[in-house]
């Protein structure tokens, strides 16, 4: 039970954190829920997977050498860039759900917290799986919630078309200043 309390509230620092995931979420969400069920079941998983690599101990690797951090956060960004990017007017939700994938951000908060997931580690087989499942959880029924609200307030958030083309152009620039914080870190 601690192990699944555990990788729920891990995914939930990661999750709630504003980010291009959130930003991604709430935009796709603006006319209805099932827009966002990708990017939300790949958020979720990507969660999933970090977690259960880090109660493994498989991102204590990352910390070795900052500069592979470093490359791997900008690989990351120009992939998403490529596949966001050439959508015209609107971010499909396969394109969408290949950012969060790729986000380096989530992927940095991770490898920053798998010490706290290797110290809490116990010889169950049972802790990788609970942890991975909290992750999962916490991760879906956040971005499903923040979906939901999206949807009910969409007049409001997104009232024109200038809005709409504001907020791509703060999505990239959000996108970006994340990276850069991770390379200097």
């Amino acid at each position: 039970m601690q192990s699944l309390v555990l990788g729920a509230t891990l995914a939930l620092a990661v999750s709630v954190a504003p980010g291009a995931n959130t930003a991604l979420c709430l935009r796709l969400a603006r006319r209805r829920v099932a827009d966002a069920l990708p990017l939300i079941a790949t958020a979720a998983l990507t969660d999933c997977c970090y977690a259960a690599l880090g109660s493994l101990g498989a991102l204590r690797a990352t910390h070795l050498n900052a500069a592979v951090t470093a490359w791997g956060s900008a690989a990351l960004l120009v992939l998403a860039a490529l596949l966001v990017w050439p959508a015209q007017k609107k971010i499909r939700p396969i394109g969408a759900a290949s950012l969060a994938a790729l986000n380096p951000a989530t992927a940095a908060l991770w490898v920053g917290m798998s010490g706290t997931v290797i110290s809490a580690q116990r010889t169950s087989v049972i802790h990788p799986a609970a942890l991975a499942l909290g992750a999962l959880l916490a991760t879906a029924g956040w971005f499903l919630t923040l979906s939901y609200l999206s949807s009910r307030l969409a007049g409001r958030l997104f009232a024109s078309e200038r809005t709409d083309r504001c907020f791509s152009v703060a999505l990239l620039a959000l996108a970006v200043t994340q990276t850069a914080a991770r390379l200097s870190l």
